[in-house]
């Protein structure tokens, strides 16, 4: 994650009385990491737990000048950069719900020791718990809740009394998805603080993420190789559809071609495996309409008339938009026997 900071800090000079205002913006440290699925479950209530480790990199400026009526100032408060390799530990869980999504994710950031200055940041732990809805296969809109902690700073080895303490944030956020790409715009807002000594808290921290989804693209990579028949370019007839809402998959079924449509979804490990399988049953039967239709953009009430409980869930429809087969599964050869 590449993150960009905005820090306003106001300051009140106690002798005089007057105010100034300290800020910076730019970019802070990269955050690296890999996330391990230790559980997957594609069914209709999706339930992950994952594990985190990565690298705070020292790409941010560690010790910008910041003119305030008294010259320069090296004030922890506005460093976009902490100038640390620091380790990054998480553990996480996810359910979906439908359309709905919810998290709770507990995070640790270690001191990587004592940057160039002479600074040492202290060990950060955060807890943060949050909600989302898909507004649309590509798009979902969330507000997460966040407490994070630390202990005292180190400058050259003397203790910064004015560091170290208890935040709260809200934090209303973006996920735009594409395929094997995640781009998240997010807005850190305090709403509290209990803080040592006299600290400045930052109004607001932005930032931009990109995830990607490399377990896909190595999957991919490989069936390709393993399958020579299988080609990047989909088969004519092998297609991504959406329901039409109120319609559900009567507006999916072709009006003179038997359809064949797989229910999945972007989170499903067993659809992504699948996909090769599926395209390949397309070429080879050109005379059939093949959909793949994303779990969430059915409503509740659409699955639970279809019958569907998990993905992928496959349904052969005549033209007529009369069900001849539903497969939960991957069992093609039960599609295959309505062909011949």
């Amino acid at each position: 994650m590449l993150p960009l900071r905005s820090i306003l800090a106001p300051k009140t000079d106690v002798e005089s009385g007057d105010r100034y205002l300290r800020e910076f913006s730019g970019v802070g440290d990269v955050l690296a990491s890999a996330t391990y699925l230790v559980h997957s479950a594609p069914t209709k209530d999706q339930t992950i737990f994952a594990i985190t480790a990565g690298l705070r990199l020292p790409t941010g400026d560690s010790n910008p000048d910041h003119d305030w009526g008294y010259g320069n100032s090296r004030d922890p408060v506005l460093q976009p950069g902490y100038g640390t390799v620091d380790p990054l530990l998480g553990l996480s869980f996810g359910r979906k719900l439908g359309r709905y999504g919810i998290t709770a994710t507990a995070t640790a950031r270690l001191s990587g020791g004592t940057n160039v200055h002479g600074y040492r940041y202290a060990d950060e732990y955060q807890a943060t718990a949050g909600a989302s809805r898909a507004l649309a296969d590509w798009v979902d809109a969330g507000l997460s809740g966040a407490l994070l902690t630390s202990a005292h700073d180190f400058d050259n080895g003397a203790m910064v009394q004015n560091t170290g303490g208890l935040w709260g944030y809200i934090i209303p956020q973006l996920t735009l998805k594409s395929t094997g790409v995640s781009f998240e715009p997010s807005v850190q807002i305090p709403v509290y603080s209990f803080v040592n000594g006299g600290q400045l808290v930052s109004d607001a921290i932005y930032s931009i993420g990109l995830t990607f989804d490399v377990k896909r693209s190595a999957s991919a990579v490989h069936t390709s190789a393993a399958n020579n028949s299988f080609s990047a370019v989909r088969p004519q007839n092998f297609q991504r559809a959406s329901s039409c809402g109120h319609c559900g998959l009567s507006g999916v079924v072709h009006p003179q071609n038997m359809t064949l449509i797989e229910i999945m979804s972007e989170v499903c490990g067993t659809c992504r495996d699948f996909e090769p399988k599926i395209a390949q049953f397309a070429a080879a039967h050109p005379e059939i309409a093949v959909k793949q239709v994303d779990y969430f953009s059915l409503t509740q009430p659409q699955l639970t008339e279809l019958g569907i409980a998990e993905t992928p869930t496959l349904l052969l429809y005549a033209p007529d938009g009369s069900l001849i087969e539903q497969v939960t599964g991957t069992d093609l050869k039960s599609i295959e026997s309505h062909l011949r």
